[in-house]
């Protein structure tokens, strides 16, 4: 590419494409980045001006425009750059955005780590910053080094978790490699099931971090990733894996069902985050389970307050958008509960599925509820909008745990969710919290009417359950009987 470059996005993607410049010799090039009309965004990132695509054609007449963004979503990037004449633009087909994280990752592999012996080597599924398994992970993590285990992370793929481990001076390093789940339903298959890696490459890469560090522990922080417990098992090294999702609800299978039992089950002990997620593995050896639950920073979470004060009714959920978090449920209740005058807002935090998400615009659209229903996207600080709300709502099909049930809860909402999943073992009915069934909108509603027609029963309830679960799903709970599993196995001592 000759001249100058104005990059269309300040996502994942834009950051890629920011790097392949560096790494190439063409930062110089660079001139901007462009965010759509629509969206809102800094005025700087990666230190480069940022300008509405509208701006972009008085900036420079002469500029390619890199769309970057993600394959599935390159056709709206497309039109939007279209239907503003901008016409002297490329796209990243699946294809480059492939060849850019590789040379991403290759990149920081190149950056050299002052890094010793490892007591735990981490394993997590992905590399995103949203994600409740990542983000619980992390906590555990700085509760381990807070208390002298030296920690490091081994990153499967790009992505923005990264961020969040630089944040808290948790060492990581790429090393690229593919988990061992296919879809279900083949015909479901996106360009990121495509995003091939060497695997043996992958597993030498492993074993070389276990022998140079002298790993003490492997920790699988998933059941989709597998190559970690393979380098450990073949340099004789304990094992531990913590079961953090249900993979059949999320539409994946074991590719060899055998083989992922009979790997899972060499480990020295297999945790999972509910009683909940560990009845969803049959063939897991019973001796060697154990349940414990997830801490979160609670006091992060946590503030004392009065709720359901106000005329207006505000109402938040929390999670990707998606079928399987339910959000629909709430949706439709919205239009009951405005036809039974019920003066609320509701939050819909987090983005996801694109087709999901149209469907709940269609519906709120028809039904005109523009004005009560509020898309909020991704929010770095998700405290302040549960400290503005008076009701959680946790629809999940298939919570593994329920991130989202205790950080409602720590905030002070009352919390209501689906009778499916882990979310019953956090909320006891009319305890702390109140359950209702699930694709049952009607009874969603009534569950909504009830908290703020009994106003006094809502905040007794909100009120215990903020103080027991503050008490209760501690980070450094957590991390204390984990601790206390790694010292069985290996004899960790003086960890405190």
């Amino acid at each position: 590419m000759s001249g100058e470059i104005i990059i269309y996005g300040t996502g994942m993607a834009g950051k890629l494409v920011y790097y392949h410049l560096l790494i190439t010799g063409q930062l110089f090039k660079l001139k901007a980045f462009a965010v759509s009309d629509s969206q809102n965004s800094d005025s700087e990132f990666m230190s480069y001006p940022v300008y509405k695509l509208s701006e972009v054609k008085e900036l420079t007449s002469d500029a390619v425009i890199i769309a970057a963004a993600f394959p599935n979503l390159q056709n709206i990037f497309m039109a939007n750059m279209d239907s503003l004449g901008l016409n002297n633009y490329l796209c990243l087909d699946a294809a480059t955005y492939n060849e850019y994280c590789k040379e991403y990752i290759e990149y920081k592999k190149s950056i050299r780590q002052d890094i010793n012996d490892i007591d735990i080597l981490f394993f997590p599924s992905d590399n995103n910053n949203t994600s409740g398994a990542f983000l619980s992970m992390v906590d555990l993590i700085s509760e381990g080094i807070r208390r002298g285990l030296k920690c490091f992370v081994v990153l499967p793929e790009y992505g923005n978790g990264e961020e969040i481990l630089e944040s808290r001076n948790i060492p990581y390093q790429y090393v690229q490699m593919n988990h061992w789940c296919e879809r279900k339903n083949s015909l479901e298959r996106t360009w990121q099931d495509c995003m091939a890696a060497d695997q043996g490459q992958a597993l030498k890469e492993i074993e070389d971090i276990i022998e140079r560090h002298k790993v003490k522990i492997v920790h699988m922080n998933t059941a989709y990733s597998y190559l970690g417990a393979a380098a450990a098992h073949r340099k004789k090294i304990p094992v531990i894996w913590h079961i953090r999702e249900n993979i059949k609800e999320q539409g994946y299978r074991f590719k060899d069902e055998n083989d992922a039992y009979g790997l899972i089950n060499m480990s020295q002990k297999i945790v999972g985050v509910s009683n909940y997620v560990l009845s969803c593995y049959p063939r897991l050896l019973s001796e060697k389970t154990q349940v414990i639950y997830n801490g979160i920073e609670r006091e992060r979470f946590y503030r004392k307050r009065e709720i359901l004060k106000d005329k207006t009714v505000n109402i938040i959920m929390v999670g990707a958008i998606c079928d399987l978090k339910g959000q629909m449920d709430l949706v439709q209740a919205a239009k009951l509960l405005q036809d039974n005058g019920i003066l609320f807002h509701i939050s819909l935090i987090g983005k996801g599925d694109k087709e999901y998400t149209q469907q709940l615009e269609r519906f709120i659209a028809d039904n005109g509820l523009e004005d009560r229903i509020c898309f909020e996207g991704a929010q770095s600080s998700v405290e302040e909008f549960y400290w503005r709300s008076d009701i959680a709502v946790v629809s999940s099909k298939s919570e593994a745990f329920g991130r989202v049930t205790v950080e409602g809860m720590i905030s002070g909402c009352i919390v209501i969710g689906a009778d499916k999943g882990a979310t019953t073992e956090i909320i006891e009915d009319n305890k702390t919290g109140y359950i209702y069934a699930r694709d049952d909108s009607k009874d969603l509603c009534s569950k909504i009417i009830m908290s703020i027609r009994e106003k006094e029963k809502t905040r007794k309830i909100a009120s215990y359950a903020q103080e027991w679960a503050y008490g209760t799903f501690g980070k450094e709970n957590c991390a204390s009987k984990l601790i206390c599993e790694y010292s069985k196995i290996c004899g960790l001592e003086n960890l405190k």
